[in-house]
């Protein structure tokens, strides 16, 4: 494809290489750390499947047997994608391609424990959807929640199915889900994916701007908790950055202030010079004392009277 973000260049950044100059270990180093976490677990889930040292009735999600105390699955039943084989590495391609590209997309200070937090609440998006679906292992859906997110966030990047067929971005989760039909697979799992994906990418993405756009005061729905900033070591960078914002923000309220006051004042200078030409108080226009953008007439006072009528 053309590139995680639909421009020309490599698909991963550092974490794509020639295929002759290819290093796996270092390819492996070069993903980024939550996507590389979750790889080495899944691989090693599915090493040790493989060879029976674990049992895949060991690792499905089951509620009586996890309130009985085998917690432990409800994060395996996120790592198992079957025996090694073909249908094991298809899943983990377009698994751990779309994860390590919205990973990196996240990016700035403190994107590793943002892209933490979209990983801890699509797991628990999708386990409590786990009543209302027949369920064993979550990972096809886990998969369809960072296929769907990637895919509306990069609509134009250019794709193509085994390197044949062209596509964008945005069909990207509508593809997997024909590939599932065509394989006779259930699109339970697919589908649940796409439904928390979709609620996830409202969230974070379409309500600020619709928030923004509306005037609305909650804008923030999804904030990452500050333990995971302090967990990745990204805290005083976060820290740097919001004390940058702050003080941008104090000085786009400050710069209004100063505006609205000039206005205020040029608008009190025309008045008087109108009085003084009419030779008395001028009267205020029909419907009511309506200032000439159609807001109220500001109190005569400075600054923060201004600001406050702004």
């Amino acid at each position: 494809r053309d590139g995680a973000g639909g421009g020309e260049g490599p698909p991963h950044g550092d974490a794509a290489m020639d295929i002759g100059d290819f290093d796996a270990l270092a390819w492996y180093r070069n993903i980024p750390p939550v996507s590389r976490a979750y790889l080495t677990a899944t691989v090693a889930v599915t090493v040790l499947a493989t060879l029976e040292l674990l049992s895949p009735f060991d690792l499905y999600y089951n509620s009586t047997l996890i309130m009985q105390g085998q917690v432990w699955r409800l994060a395996t039943s996120f790592l198992f994608f079957g025996q090694l084989g073909l249908g094991f590495f298809l899943n983990m391609f377009f698994t751990m391609q779309q994860c390590i590209a919205l990973e990196q997309g996240f990016g700035g200070a403190g994107g590793t424990a943002d892209f933490l937090f979209f990983v801890l609440l699509a797991a628990a998006g999708l386990l409590a959807c786990a009543p209302l679906v027949t369920v064993t292992f979550f990972s096809t859906a886990f998969m369809q929640v960072i296929v769907y997110v990637w895919s509306k966030r990069n609509p134009h990047a250019g794709m193509a199915l085994f390197g044949v067929v062209p596509f964008r971005g945005a069909w990207l989760p509508y593809v997997l889900i024909g590939m599932s039909l065509a394989f006779g697979h259930s699109l339970e799992m697919e589908l649940l994916g796409i439904a928390v994906g979709h609620v996830y990418f409202y969230l974070a993405d379409v309500w600020p701007a619709l928030a923004a756009h509306r005037g609305w005061s909650w804008r923030r729905v999804i904030v990452t908790p500050r333990i995971l900033y302090w967990l990745t070591g990204t805290l005083a960078a976060v820290d740097a950055r919001e004390e940058r914002l702050r003080q941008s923000e104090l000085a786009r309220i400050d710069r209004l202030a100063r505006e609205a006051e000039e206005r205020f004042h040029g608008g009190a200078g025309a008045g008087a010079e109108a009085e003084g030409a009419a030779g008395g108080p001028a009267q205020p226009a029909a419907g009511g004392d309506v200032a000439q953008h159609g807001g109220p007439v500001p109190r005569a006072s400075a600054g923060a009277d201004a600001a406050e009528w702004l």
